[in-house]
């Protein structure tokens, strides 16, 4: 506890560093911007900056002479790596935090300062905000102010905001002011969350007890579990003979009746599990009037992925509360930053973004998505083509883990975006639970 309010002492006192006027609420949430980092194990390194400063501002040649090193800070217990690295046009000074016994560039919490290699102007610095290379803020510096963009997985959130401190101040000042700088114009607290809370291993769990079982899951198309666990093909509920198993809406099913079976409650003689023909119920009339197929079209099915997903999560809510819902009851309809699109979802590009707000917003929470794109020239149609399950939560490291399971296997969202340029997900929230109770895999 010594060395942390040995940290607030030195923020506090850095404020005075600064010329501008700063009111005396400004400087008492200084405390609370702390431990917010804190709390989503977000590591400073400005003992390192400001040990180098000089070598921050000195002349090209000069910098270009400093070795590379690794420091220890007296606030924190992660190293820093300092390194210079240079093209034919810029010049760049890394301040790289330790992430897994290495110094990533990406690394939460590192700075690159980028300058001119003939002015020795300085172009930018981008400061990493997780343990990914498209989640950065990038400022600038413009006169004596400060311009500043930030990036959430590739996707800029904000654009052009202007603080009243001079761009070399804020190379050698603590994150955190940086944060309180900015706190009447970014909604800091839907970007950082307490990696602590027993919600993020109650996700991490589940996706440890699905992962086991995954290579034991075939892929058969058509293919699903009845209420009780024999294996069937969808549409005909007839058993399944020479080869058993899965296809993408049995398997995000399977996930499910681990939840539903696991539910307290009175022995259901009609079987443990989902019924198949309340996840079949169709919400045609709903969905004609936001997507317009037409009627030559309804054999294809185009809506079963997104009835799908929400059958699952009204059945799931219905069994844990015993009350009924509404259609779109659990659709992920509302995300900062990113735009929604009745029926159809977000951008597959934007999905890490989404799934990262979403899990600051509602932590212990998984998600179904059902993937769509577009079909045809004249009139251009939309259909549900895939639907997949998606993990997300927090490591006690502060790092973001996104874990998709999709039909007996884990992939990276990025797997998904290559599968399905252009598509949309429509996503559904569900609670997660601490005991899955899967089904047998074995007919």
């Amino acid at each position: 506890m010594k060395g942390r309010h040995n940290i607030i002492s030195s923020l506090t006192a850095f404020l005075m560093y600064f010329t501008i006027a700063l009111s005396l609420s400004g400087q008492s949430n200084i405390e609370s911007t702390y431990q917010m980092l804190e709390k989503a194990s977000y590591f400073e390194n400005y003992e390192v900056r400001q040990k180098l400063s000089d070598t921050i501002f000195a002349p090209f040649l000069t910098v270009l002479n400093t070795p590379k090193k690794i420091y220890k800070q007296s606030g924190t217990e992660v190293p820093v790596k300092f390194e210079v690295r240079k093209t034919a046009e810029h010049f760049y000074m890394l301040f790289l935090n330790e992430y897994n016994y290495s110094f990533p560039v990406w690394g939460r919490g590192s700075y690159i300062i980028k300058r001119d290699i003939l002015s020795g102007n300085f172009i930018q610095v981008k400061i990493f905000l997780q343990n990914d290379e498209g989640s950065y803020l990038r400022l600038f510096p413009v006169g004596n102010r400060t311009r500043m963009d930030v990036y959430l997985f590739g996707s800029r959130i904000y654009e052009s905001i202007l603080i009243p401190v001079d761009f070399k101040r804020i190379l050698v000042s603590p994150f955190s002011i940086l944060l309180n700088l900015t706190e009447d114009s970014i909604d800091w607290n839907s970007l950082f969350t307490d990696v602590s809370w027993p919600e993020w291993d109650m996700i991490e769990n589940m996706v440890n007890d699905i992962r086991p079982h995954l290579e034991n899951i075939s892929e058969v198309d058509d293919g699903a579990q009845n209420r009780f666990g024999d294996f069937v093909f969808i549409e005909s509920e007839t058993r399944q003979h020479d080869l058993i198993g899965l296809n993408c809406s049995g398997f995000t099913k399977w996930i499910g009746d681990g939840i539903y079976s696991a539910y307290p409650g009175a022995v259901d003689l009609y079987g443990p599990y989902m019924d198949l023909e309340s996840l079949k119920i169709e919400h045609r009339d709903e969905n004609e009037n936001d997507n317009p197929w037409n009627n030559n079209y309804l054999d294809r099915d185009p809506y079963f992925g997104l009835d799908w997903i929400r059958n699952i999560a009204s059945q799931l809510y219905e069994k844990r509360t015993g009350i009924q819902s509404e259609l779109r009851d659990f659709d992920v309809n509302e995300t900062p930053y990113f735009n929604y699109v009745e029926d159809i979802g977000y951008s597959i590009d934007d999905l890490s973004a989404v799934l990262y707000l979403q899990a600051v917003r509602n932590p212990g929470s998984f998600y179904l998505g059902a993937i769509n794109t577009e079909y045809g020239t004249a009139p251009i149609l939309r259909q549900y083509r895939h639907v997949a399950a998606f993990f997300p939560w927090f490591s006690d490291d502060g790092d973001f883990h996104i874990s998709v399971m999709d039909t007996g296997s884990e992939k990276f969202v990025i797997t998904l975006e290559g599968q399905f340029p252009g598509a949309f997900v429509q996503l559904v929230q569900i609670d997660g639970i601490e005991n899955l109770n899967l089904p047998e895999l074995m007919d």
